[in-house]
């Protein structure tokens, strides 16, 4: 998928200058933004508990032991074989100016909780068994009544993690209606907001992936698509208390999917097509060997190696791609000056820049806020990538539009222009037709009238009897009444010149003292044309006229049937015959005549009589 701004358009010194300016400004004003935005919102300070001891033990009721309790003071390092069991108590009856208190509310965990008090379990936040609940949402914890005329009356909390550091900081102690606002904040700043921002990822990730399904070709689309779906894992991985696996291995899986801002790399070399392929196979070989040693540790359980392999090789790693991402749509920007390329850039320094103070947020205490901030400006990527797709959309539109109009317009011309050669077609073939015809036309009257009139020519010429005179002019006449019968426009078909051929040649055949008899039952519905109608009258008068030359016949029987592809002509007389066919032209013109119809002729002659049988094929050509 090319980018939509393809066009060479090269930006000045000034405004390369300028953007990088903004690229500085705009994550520095939105971090501020943040921090100001972001206020923990705590209860009253009167109800912070600080007067903490401690305990490290796995007894499942809070230690009767008194001397071994230590200050707190800061957080301590637990032995976490098998896990890290902290217990830490202080006298609520120091706080006796709170004697409403009946709530206990801890802000962030970081571990599972069990609250006694006086020796009584009040609340427990999941079950102690591995995996164990690691709690980074805030706890409102309902309490009983405390007892204002005790000497000493102990408030226990007991944390359990499979890490070793553990803290109690910021327990507060008041009465419920105290800590419900506190509560409500932080909840929806830690859990709800998170999941509201990772509801329109899914929505993005569905359309994003759809359009892939329906055009892999266009890849961008794809890795868009998988690096959100990675975002998204990586940002639930923090909203979920109850984990499912063990410790170690759930944290690797969370740094596995920040492999996300791999494929934002891919993603962006394929929008822009900045044909970087090889850069591309290194990056997933150096990625995908860094995941396996991310996951190595975990598997077996050795919490040193991973925390070098996170720290050391891991993290450092995925903020080199981060800022190679910014190269690239820096790179983007040298090659076209574009919404596309501008606004990926401004948007990839925020990433770096978010995502560099929430690497720091999760290791160090001294950077401020009270959670991540690249789960909220994800969304920045999201509506603008969304303003992409549909600028691209609108603009896919209205070239269909503008193709679509010069496709009817160009549809139109072909159409005339097709009209056009229809046209000079038509009036082509008319006038091969009419040439054809008058060829043909010409053919068949030199090749039966010419003859005949030249055959009286000679007779004329050699003073030979009047009566021989007469009978080849009678069949000049004959053969001339044949053509302009075929000519005659008739909508009767083969049957009608049939019919005229009947009435003439029937006078010449009684002139001879012949009788004639007719069987024309498949004559009615032969579709003949009129080349084959005028060839087959033309046999039928040459058999004809040659029966009552030669063969001293008494009848002479024509007969016409034939099925839905072929017409059968048959002229049959009784004479004697003939055994020589070497006398005369007539057999010859008659095979010559089938030939020019594609039909077939058979001549049977014997004592009996003679046959000539003539096959026409309705589709010949």
């Amino acid at each position: 998928m090319n980018s939509s701004a393809t066009a060479r358009n090269h930006p000045t010194f000034a405004q390369v200058t300028l953007l990088l300016v903004a690229c500085v400004l705009l994550p520095a004003g939105v971090l501020g933004l943040f921090y100001l935005v972001d206020k923990e919102v705590n209860p009253n300070r009167e109800y912070l508990l600080t007067d903490f001891e401690y305990l490290a033990s796995h007894v499942d009721r809070p230690p009767k032991t008194q001397g071994e309790w230590r200050r707190f003071d800061r957080e301590v390092e637990i032995p976490d074989e098998p896990y890290a069991s902290l217990w830490v108590r202080t006298d609520v009856t120091k706080r006796l100016d709170i004697a409403q208190a009946n709530a206990l509310y801890i802000p962030k965990a970081f571990a599972n909780v069990q609250v006694w008090l006086r020796g009584e379990l009040q609340y427990t936040a999941a079950p102690i068994e591995e995996p164990l609940a690691f709690f980074r949402t805030p706890l409102l914890i309902p309490l009983g009544e405390l007892d204002t005329t005790a000497d000493t009356s102990w408030l226990h909390i007991r944390l359990t993690a499979a890490r070793g550091f553990l803290s109690p900081a910021h327990v507060y102690l008041a009465p419920y209606s105290e800590l419900t606002s506190a509560y409500r904040h932080n909840y929806w700043v830690a859990q709800v907001l998170p999941k509201l921002f990772i509801s329109v990822a899914l929505t993005m990730i569905a359309l994003v992936g759809g359009l892939f399904i329906m055009r892999p070709q266009d890849t961008a689309y794809g890795w868009y698509a998988l690096y959100m779906l990675l975002w998204t894992a990586h940002t639930i991985h923090a909203l979920i208390d109850h984990i499912p696996i063990s410790h170690e291995l759930w944290f690797a899986l969370t740094y596995v999917c920040l492999i996300w801002v791999a494929c934002e790399v891919v993603f962006i070399n394929r929008y822009f097509d900045l044909r970087m392929r090889r850069v591309e196979k290194l990056i997933a070989v150096v990625t995908g060997c860094l995941a396996m040693l991310l996951l190595l540790p975990a598997i077996l359980d050795s919490q040193h190696i991973a925390f070098i392999t996170t720290h050391y090789l891991w993290m450092p790693w995925i903020m080199l791609l981060s800022l190679f991402v910014f190269v690239q749509c820096f790179m983007a920007v040298r090659k076209s000056w574009s919404i596309d390329s501008v606004g990926l850039l401004l948007i990839s320094s925020l990433f770096v820049t978010i995502g560099f103070r929430d690497h720091l947020f999760d290791f160090y205490y001294f950077v401020p806020g009270t959670t991540y901030y690249l789960q909220f400006i994800v969304v920045i990527p999201l509506l603008f990538f969304g303003f992409l797709l549909l600028r691209r959309h609108v603009r896919a539109l209205k070239i269909s539009e503008e193709l679509n109009a010069e496709l009817e317009e160009r549809a139109a011309l072909k159409a005339e222009q097709l009209e056009d050669t229809y046209r000079k077609l038509n009036e082509e073939e008319k006038r091969r037709e009419i040439a054809e015809e008058r060829a043909r036309l010409m053919r068949d009257m030199h090749d039966g009238l010419g003859g005949h009139l030249v055959h009286a020519l000679s007779l004329t010429e050699k003073g030979e009897d009047r009566r021989d005179l007469k009978e080849a002019l009678r069949y000049a006449l004959s053969d001339l009444r044949l053509i302009v019968d075929s000519l005659a426009p008739s909508d009767d078909g083969f049957d009608s010149l049939l019919a005229n051929f009947r009435h003439r040649i029937s006078k010449s055949v009684a002139r001879a003292g012949i009788d004639m008899n007719w069987s024309l039952s498949g004559a009615e519905h032969a579709e003949l044309r009129t080349d084959q109608s005028l060839a087959l009258l033309r046999i039928f008068q040459e058999a004809t006229t040659n029966a009552v030359r030669h063969s001293e016949c008494k009848t002479i029987a024509i007969s016409v049937s034939g099925d839905a592809d072929t017409l059968i002509a048959e002229v049959r007389d009784d004479g004697k015959g003939f055994t020589d066919r070497g006398h005369g032209r007539g057999l010859d013109n008659m095979q010559i005549r089938a030939d020019s119809i594609s039909a077939t002729l058979t001549v049977h002659s014997d004592a009996s009589g003679t046959s000539v049988r003539c096959v026409v094929p309705f589709t010949a050509s």
